[in-house]
């Protein structure tokens, strides 16, 4: 994992995120919350938050929501290796299936699996 420096950066809406310590642990994953925050588009109304985990990173995203469409909000965009090299989230249709995850013990696609409380999503 790469450092990150400790200077302000603008979110994707121009606001100003101060980003500090590694991606996905501690202020890192406080920075990729900030950032998602800034992904949300204000005034819809959405279910409740709810708690869920990958590869034991905590994440939080409303109940119902597409995972893999969660996972990219909290700035989770490695969702782990394949033959062909890493995998992530692309098509989000289901086509591709270069968003494999496991969910207890399952193998399946995080574009249509919804995100529910405390489920743990691990790497396939």
């Amino acid at each position: 994992m790469l450092p990150l420096d400790a200077t302000p950066v603008s979110g994707p809406q121009g606001q100003r995120v101060k980003r500090t310590g590694r991606a996905g642990f501690g202020a890192g994953a406080r920075y990729a919350q900030a950032v998602a925050d800034t992904l949300r588009i204000p005034g819809i109304q959405r279910a409740p938050l709810v708690g869920f985990s990958f590869a034991g990173q905590a994440v939080r995203a409303p109940l119902g929501e597409n995972l893999a469409a969660a996972l990219m909000a909290g700035g989770i965009r490695h969702l782990g290796e394949g033959p062909g090299g890493a995998r992530a989230a692309v098509c989000l249709a289901g086509a591709c299936q270069q968003c494999l995850v496991r969910i207890e013990g399952r193998i399946v696609q995080a574009c249509r699996e919804r995100v529910r409380d405390g489920l743990a999503v691990a790497p396939a």
